[in-house]
């Protein structure tokens, strides 16, 4: 009588549970303040246009500003459905945000007369920029957790 040894993929130790890239809270928090963000940056491009005269080197540009609601949207939607490529859109559609409105703040046309100046919005805009593309930064300097 011949013994039957187990076959090798018996003996297999069962396959690691899969990570997720990014806590589902997590990204529906960012997806959130992406949105947020997005909505921020047209509301301040329309508002700017409607102040500062089109021939201004410091007026907003609207491809540059739409490409960026449109990474800062379509960042948020690929969180929300998993994918962790979501977080390098975010982050390369709200630092390309911050060197737009930052150089517009520089190129903008000033009035001492004034305050507190049309500077204030594009520069206003920098700030909120960078802290959006923190928000993603420290997404993607998460650790990995397991999938549901």
């Amino acid at each position: 009588m011949c013994a039957t040894r187990p076959s090798p993929l018996a003996r297999r130790r069962p396959l690691a549970q899969p990570l997720r890239a990014v806590p589902a809270e997590t990204a529906a928090a960012v997806a959130q303040q992406s949105i947020a963000f997005a909505a921020v940056l047209a509301g301040e491009a329309a508002f700017s246009r409607s102040r500062v005269p089109a021939s201004d080197p410091g007026s907003p540009a609207i491809p540059v500003v739409a490409a960026g609601v449109a990474g800062s949207v379509g960042a948020a939607l690929l969180l929300q459905s998993g994918a962790s490529a979501g977080v390098i859109v975010g982050m390369v559609a709200c630092g390309a945000m911050v060197a737009a409105s930052a150089l517009r703040a520089v190129r903008l046309q000033t009035d001492d007369d004034d305050w507190p100046g049309p500077k204030a919005w594009p520069a206003g805009m920098a700030l909120i920029s960078f802290f959006a593309f923190m928000s993603f930064v420290q997404t993607a300097l998460l650790p990995s957790t397991p999938a549901a």
